[in-house]
């Protein structure tokens, strides 16, 4: 990973897109797409805290704007 760090809050979803993208809804409901999300952790309704970077060397099919490359992540 090589883009910036980040940490987001908020619920797992599930957004309609082609093959289904997943994201965190973030308190001002702002979506913040996943990349590279592990198994456990897409449970669509989760409160969740995710860490990682941003992303930005990476490709997004979802094209959502914001995203988050997956490191960590806990339930909050």
């Amino acid at each position: 990973m090589t883009g910036s760090a980040k940490t987001v809050r908020g619920e797992v979803v599930k957004v309609g897109l082609a093959g289904h993208v997943w994201g965190i809804r973030q308190a001002d409901g702002v979506i913040v797409e996943l990349l590279s999300p592990p198994q456990d952790l897409l449970h669509e309704g989760i409160r969740v805290e995710v860490e990682g970077d941003s992303g930005d060397d990476r490709v997004s099919i979802g094209m959502m704007g914001d995203r988050i490359a997956v490191a960590s992540w806990r339930r909050i």
